[in-house]
C-alpha cells in the first residue's frame, strides 16, 4: 500500500511528466507554448522582409514596433523552464495593431494581422492551462487521486465479477482469446518465451500477417513471441491506411519497425527488412498525382505518422489510358442559405446527372466507355448524419442510390413506416410513432394538418388531440386504426402484417416512388421476417416489437443489388474497395472530438485523466492530467483524420471529385491564403479544423487555383502540373442557383 509520501512523489512525476509533454514540440500540435513561440517567432521574425516592408512606410513604424515587442515577448516566454516560469510569464500583451496613411501595402497588413490574430488564439488557448502556480496544480491532481483510486478498483473489481461469470458459463469473449494466448506463450507474469510458444513457434515456416498497420500491442506481441526464435514474420501494411485507433489500432508498432528496419538490398544477415511497395496498378497517373500533391504537401511525422517523402508516394504500376481531360476536380461551394449538407448533396446530385447526361468517360481495360450510375461512388466521413441528404438529392435527380452498398432493412424508409404503424396498433399514445405515421406518404399529414390539430388541443397526447379532430384524413386514420387493433386482438402477427398493408396500400405507395421494385422487397423481407419469428411459437404483436428492438443495433440486409445505383458510403467501409468515380464530399465537416469530452480520459504512458471538483464556489475544471492526455489524443486524432483522408482518395481509379461547402467557404480560403504567406505549411496542417483544410493548402499552390487565391490579395508562388485539377469556387444564390467565379489570369 503506498504511503502519503509514496503518492505525493507519483503526483509530482505525473506533473512532470504531463508538463514535458504541453511542452515538447514533437508530442503538442501548433500552439504548445514552445512550439507556439517557435511558429509565431517564425512568423514574425524568420521572415525578415515583413518588418522592413513595414518599415518602408512612414505610417508603418507602429506595427513594426508592435511587433518586435510582441516577438520580445514571446521570446521571453519561450525561455522558461519551469511551470511556475510559464504561469507568471503567460500574459503576453499584443497591444493594439494599426495602419494608418496610404503608404502601406495593404495586403502585406492582411497577412501580418492574420499571423498575429492566430498566434493570439492559439496562445490563449494554450495558456488557460496556466491558470494555477504549481503547488495548485500538484494539489488538484492530489484532489482527484482518490476518484482515480476509486476508478481503478471499481474496473478490477467488474473485471473480476464478469470473468467469474463467464467461467460459470464456460464462455471466453475475442479478448479473452488474445489474453489466453499470452499467456500460453509468455506466462502469466509475461517474463519471456514459454515452452508452449517454442514448440508453436518451431511448426511454422513462416508467419504472414497482412494489414499490419491495423495491429494492437496484444496481436503484436502474439506475432513475436511465436517468430522470435526464427525471425520469420512477414508483415504487409500500409501505415498511411491505418484508422482503427477506436479498436485500438497503434500505428506506433508498424512506424518503430518501419524507421529502423533496412532496406532489403542493404540489411545484414538477421537484420529486420523492408521492402517498399509504392506501385499503385488501381488508380491513373491523373489520379495519383493528385493525391501526392496533397499528402507531400501536408504528411509529415507529426501529423500523420511519417513523412511523406519520395519512397512514400505512389507510382503508376501500369500504364493507363488517356482520359483526355483533368481527372481530379475540386468544387468549394460558398452557402449563403439554408443547410450546407442540402446545398453540397444537390450540387453532387447535379454533377453526377451531368456526368451520366454527357458521356463521360471511365476506363475499361484498355478502352474508354461512358460513365454509369454503379461506377460512382460518394464518400462520407460520417454518413448517419449526411446521407439523407444525398439521397433525397439523388432522387430528386432520377438517380438510383445505395446506402452503404447495402442499407440496414429496419431503417429504409417503407419498413420504419410499417413498424411505426404496429408501434400505434401496439399503442396509439406513443407520440413519435404516430407522428412518423401520420406525416409519411400513406397517411399524408402535412406540417399544417399536424399544427391545426394539435393546437386545438394541446393537453394530452398526439392521439387524444387526433381524436377530437374533425377532419376527414383523422377521420380516415382513426378508421383504420381501429380496424387494425381489432384484428391485432384476435388474430396472428403474420395476418395483422397483411391486413396492415392490405388497408394502408403501403406497399403500392412506396412501390411506386424511385427504387419502388427495392421498397417493395423491402418489405416482402420485412413480412418474411415476421413469418420466421413466428414460426418458432405463438408470438404477439408486442413480442415482435421487442424483438425488433433488439434486432436494432444490428446490420439486417435490406434488398437490393446496387446495378443501376450510385452507391453512398462512409470511407471505411470503403476500405480495400475501389471505385471508377469517386465523389468525397464533406470536407468541410469539423473533426469529431467528442472522445476528449469524456468524464475519465486514459493513456497507456499518461495514466488516468480526471476532472477536478471544487465544492466551495461548486465548479469541476480539468486536471493537468487530464489536459495532458486531451492535447495528446487531440495530436493522435489529428493525424489519423489525415490518413482517412488518404483512404478516401486512394479509393479512385479514373476520377477523383472533392467538394468544400461551407457558409463562410471564402473567408475559409481566404485565411489559408493569408497565413500560408507567412506561416510554415506544417504548422497550419497541424492546425487543421476538417479534411478540406489539408486540400485546401495543396490547392491554393496551383496554378490553376486562380479561382480561389483570387479571394485574398495575397501572392503564392504557383506550381505548375503536368497534371491539372479542375478548381472552381461556387456561389449559391437565394433562389438555389449557383454562379461560377471566373478564374483570373496568372
Amino acid at each position: 500500500m503506498d504511503t502519503p509520501d509514496d503518492i505525493r512523489r507519483k503526483l509530482v512525476i505525473s506533473a512532470n511528466i504531463a508538463f514535458d509533454a504541453l511542452l515538447r514540440e514533437e508530442d503538442i500540435p501548433m500552439f504548445g507554448i514552445r512550439t507556439v513561440t517557435d511558429g509565431d517567432i517564425r512568423a514574425f521574425k524568420a521572415h525578415g522582409f515583413v518588418c522592413k516592408l513595414l518599415a518602408t512606410a512612414k505610417a508603418a513604424e507602429k506595427p513594426a514596433a508592435n511587433i518586435a515587442q510582441l516577438v520580445q515577448q514571446l521570446e521571453f516566454l519561450r525561455a522558461s523552464a519551469t511551470w511556475d516560469e510559464v504561469y507568471t510569464r503567460k500574459d503576453v500583451s499584443f497591444g493594439t495593431l494599426r495602419f494608418s496613411g496610404k503608404t502601406y501595402d495593404p495586403a502585406l497588413a492582411d497577412q501580418v494581422k492574420a499571423v498575429r490574430e492566430a498566434c493570439k488564439k492559439g496562445l490563449e488557448q494554450r495558456t488557460r492551462w496556466f491558470a494555477n502556480d504549481s503547488a495548485q496544480v500538484l494539489a488538484d491532481l492530489w484532489a482527484s487521486a482518490g476518484a482515480a483510486r476509486g476508478i481503478i478498483s471499481l474496473v478490477r473489481q467488474f473485471e473480476a465479477d464478469f470473468s467469474r461469470l463467464k467461467r460459470a458459463r464456460r464462455i471466453l469473449d475475442f479478448s479473452d482469446l488474445e489474453h489466453s494466448t499470452l499467456d500460453l506463450l509468455l506466462g502469466k507474469s509475461r517474463t519471456g518465451l514459454t515452452a508452449a510458444a517454442r514448440e508453436l513457434g518451431g511448426r511454422y515456416r513462416e508467419v504472414m500477417v497482412d494489414e499490419y498497420q491495423d495491429s494492437n500491442a496484444v496481436q503484436d506481441a502474439i506475432f513475436t513471441a511465436l517468430t522470435q526464435q526464427k525471425q520469420n514474420c512477414f508483415m504487409v501494411g500500409d501505415v498511411k491506411q491505418s484508422i482503427y485507433r477506436f479498436r485500438l489500432a497503434d500505428p506506433q508498432i508498424f512506424l518503430e519497425k518501419y524507421g529502423s528496419y533496412a532496406p532489403a538490398e542493404a540489411a545484414r544477415p538477421g537484420q529486420g527488412r523492408k521492402i517498399l511497395l509504392s506501385s499503385n496498378f488501381r488508380s491513373g497517373g491523373e489520379v495519383i498525382s493528385g493525391i501526392n500533391d496533397v499528402f507531400a504537401a501536408c504528411m509529415s511525422v507529426r501529423v500523420g505518422g511519417l513523412t511523406y517523402g519520395p519512397e512514400e508516394a505512389l507510382r503508376e504500376g501500369a500504364p493507363h489510358t488517356p482520359l483526355g481531360e483533368a481527372a481530379t476536380e475540386l468544387y468549394v461551394l460558398e452557402v449563403t442559405d439554408g443547410d450546407a449538407y442540402d446545398k453540397e448533396a444537390a450540387f453532387t446530385a447535379g454533377k453526377i446527372r451531368e456526368m451520366l447526361a454527357s458521356g463521360a468517360t471511365v476506363r475499361q481495360e484498355d478502352t474508354l466507355r461512358p460513365v454509369t450510375p454503379e461506377d460512382i461512388v460518394i464518400l462520407l466521413r460520417s454518413p448517419g448524419t449526411m446521407a439523407d441528404a444525398f439521397r433525397a438529392a439523388l432522387e430528386a435527380e432520377g438517380i438510383r442510390c445505395a446506402l452503404d452498398g447495402g442499407a440496414n432493412l429496419l431503417e429504409t424508409p417503407e419498413v420504419s413506416t410499417l413498424i411505426a404503424l404496429l408501434q400505434v396498433v401496439a399503442n396509439p399514445r406513443q407520440d413519435i410513432p404516430l407522428l412518423a405515421v401520420l406525416a409519411s406518404p400513406v397517411f399524408g399529414f402535412t406540417a399544417d394538418d399536424l399544427a391545426a390539430f394539435r393546437a386545438a388541443c394541446k393537453k394530452g397526447t398526439v392521439y387524444d388531440a387526433l381524436c377530437r379532430s374533425t377532419g376527414e384524413k383523422a377521420a380516415y386514420f382513426l378508421e383504420t386504426l381501429a380496424v387494425l387493433r381489432r384484428k391485432a386482438r384476435l388474430e396472428p402477427l403474420t395476418q395483422l402484417l397483411q391486413a396492415c398493408l392490405g388497408l394502408t396500400r403501403l406497399d403500392s405507395i412506396y412501390g411506386a416512388m424511385p427504387g419502388g421494385k427495392a421498397r417493395k422487397e423491402n418489405l416482402q423481407l420485412f413480412f418474411q421476417l415476421a413469418v420466421d419469428y413466428e414460426k418458432s411459437s405463438l408470438r404477439t404483436l408486442s413480442q415482435f416489437l421487442e424483438h425488433l428492438q433488439t434486432l436494432g443495433g444490428s446490420q439486417v440486409a435490406a434488398s437490393g443489388s446496387s446495378a443501376g445505383c450510385v452507391t453512398i458510403m462512409s470511407i471505411h467501409k470503403s476500405k480495400g474497395l475501389e471505385f471508377p468515380v469517386v465523389f468525397l464530399c464533406g470536407l468541410s465537416r469539423k473533426f469529431n472530438q467528442e472522445s476528449l469530452r469524456e468524464g475519465v480520459l486514459c493513456d497507456p504512458e499518461l495514466g488516468l485523466g480526471l476532472m477536478v471538483a471544487d465544492t466551495a464556489v461548486r465548479v469541476r475544471y480539468p486536471s493537468l492530467a487530464r489536459l495532458a492526455i486531451s492535447a495528446k489524443m487531440n495530436r493522435e486524432a489529428v493525424s489519423e483524420e489525415l490518413r482517412v483522408l488518404y483512404v478516401a482518395m486512394t479509393r479512385a481509379k479514373d476520377r477523383l471529385i472533392m467538394t468544400y461547402a461551407a457558409k463562410k467557404a471564402a473567408e475559409d480560403v481566404r485565411e489559408l491564403a493569408l497565413r500560408l504567406g507567412l506561416t510554415g505549411r506544417e504548422d497550419l496542417c497541424r492546425e487543421a479544423r476538417c479534411p478540406g483544410d489539408w486540400v485546401l493548402l495543396s490547392a491554393l499552390h496551383r496554378t490553376e487555383a486562380g479561382a480561389l487565391r483570387g479571394l485574398s490579395d495575397v501572392t503564392l508562388p504557383g506550381s505548375v502540373s503536368d497534371h491539372p485539377w479542375v478548381i472552381r469556387y461556387l456561389d449559391t444564390h437565394e433562389e438555389g442557383e449557383t454562379v461560377e467565379e471566373q478564374e483570373p489570369q496568372e
